[in-house]
């Protein structure tokens, strides 16, 4: 079951980049929680924030992008308020219209019916060329080239 959502709510977790980690490209996405934050928070603390959710893009019928999100990926979201924000940007199933989206369509195929063979977006495709440029400088010079987008 996919579940929709106003985009407008990574906002909330773009604009705490401290404690959340947001990662978009061309179909599909990420928020998970940053790993630093995590390790120096107290055990109840830990279980209150913990949030790793992996979404899709969907456009709806004014032409703004909503969230897909597989809904037992936010049973992960073990805080009950962090779960409630998730709702106040629940979209109804008439907010989008009858012909198909690609862009949905590229998310669909591979997350719910499997088919890796669909090509990973720009964003990615960059990140993984210089993760392989900088692993090719380390070990030849001793030092990497540039950060990983």
């Amino acid at each position: 079951m996919v579940g929709f959502f106003d985009a407008a709510i990574l906002a909330l977790f773009q604009s705490q980049s401290d404690k959340y980690q947001l990662s978009t490209d061309y179909f599909e996405g990420s928020i998970k929680i940053r790993s630093d934050y995590y390790e120096r928070l107290s055990e109840a603390e830990r279980e209150s924030t913990y949030i790793n959710v992996s979404f899709g893009f969907r456009r709806r019928t004014n032409c703004e992008l909503a969230v897909a999100i597989w809904l037992p990926d936010l049973s992960n979201v073990r805080s009950e308020p962090e779960r409630l924000k998730w709702l106040a940007f629940h979209l109804q199933e008439d907010a989008f219209p009858r012909e198909p989206d690609s862009r949905f369509e590229l998310w669909i195929r591979r997350y719910i019916h499997g088919d890796w063979g669909v090509d990973n977006g720009v964003l990615f495709q960059v990140s993984a060329e210089v993760a392989s440029i900088n692993a090719i400088t380390d070990v030849v010079v001793g030092e990497r080239v540039a950060r990983t987008p």
